[in-house]
């Protein structure tokens, strides 16, 4: 980053902003974030560590003043009124009306603020100003730690995160699209099928080759042949036949010139 020469020093910047009641206009810009975060100030220039932002400013009244106000507000208007202590006493800059001051518009950051409020005394009296704790790029938003641990906004950061927690530790997925969800649908039924030892559906050729491989299975098992061709059944019964003559003992039928010489012998 290119290094700033500095007009003042950070302390006289403030102080002369702050006498003026002027904000750096052509350095700051407000930007719509989002609905939960609304509006929020953003560098357009590039500053240093230490260098003074903007001036949250308001009307300075006193604790009792603040208290009063406190119980007539809405609670949207309570977040802009900041109590600080200043010669051992509590006050108060009450930011609650709607002005083109930029400093009120300054989100909260808890976690990575990239600026600090600093009380600055000018005319004798007290400023709360905002100060660089880091080099800012242009571009970047302006926050700040507003302290404490009871602003709504954390609460409700706080629950999306915890819900985000307990979605992660159950593993549940994001609803997935219609292709995704049929895919899924086709790896789950092929993942049953595969635990169950089915086939897919096959196709009708595969049904036609399937069932005589199923059918050669089960006669195989039942040791019963398979059906012999014609030619086959005529020698098997020809086999048969001679079988059973031959147990039987029944001679063939004598040829006619054997008969008569068994008649010229009886004779």
């Amino acid at each position: 980053m290119a290094t700033i020469r500095r007009r003042n020093t950070p302390l006289k910047d403030a102080i002369a902003h702050a006498t003026r009641a002027i904000d750096k206009a052509t350095e700051l810009e407000v930007k719509y974030i989002n609905s939960f975060k609304g509006r929020g100030l953003f560098a357009k220039v590039p500053y240093q560590k230490g260098d003074f932002i903007v001036e949250y400013r308001g009307e300075l009244i006193s604790s009792q003043e603040s208290e009063r106000r406190r119980g007539i507000y809405h609670s949207k208007c309570t977040v802009f009124m900041f109590d600080f202590c200043w010669k051992e006493r509590m006050w108060c800059i009450d930011a609650a009306q709607e002005d083109d001051s930029l400093g009120r518009l300054v989100n909260d950051d808890h976690i990575y603020p990239n600026c600090k409020m600093k009380r600055v005394i000018a005319e004798g009296k007290p400023h709360l100003c905002l100060f660089a704790l880091r080099d800012i790029k242009a571009g970047e938003e302006i926050t700040y730690d507003y302290g404490g641990s009871d602003w709504p906004w954390r609460k409700q950061a706080k629950v999306q995160e915890t819900a985000s927690d307990t979605l992660s530790s159950e593993e549940v997925p994001q609803s997935p699209s219609p292709s995704k969800m049929q895919a899924k649908v086709q790896n789950t039924v092929a993942d049953t099928l595969s635990s169950e030892e089915v086939p897919h559906s096959p196709s009708f050729s595969e049904m036609q080759a399937k069932t005589q491989e199923t059918g050669a299975d089960t006669l195989s098992s039942e040791e019963v042949p398979q059906s012999p061709s014609v030619s086959e059944m005529q020698a098997k019964t020809q086999e048969t036949s001679a079988d059973t003559l031959s147990s039987e003992e029944v001679p063939q039928s004598p040829s006619v010139s054997k008969m008569q010489a068994k008649t010229q012998e009886t004779r």
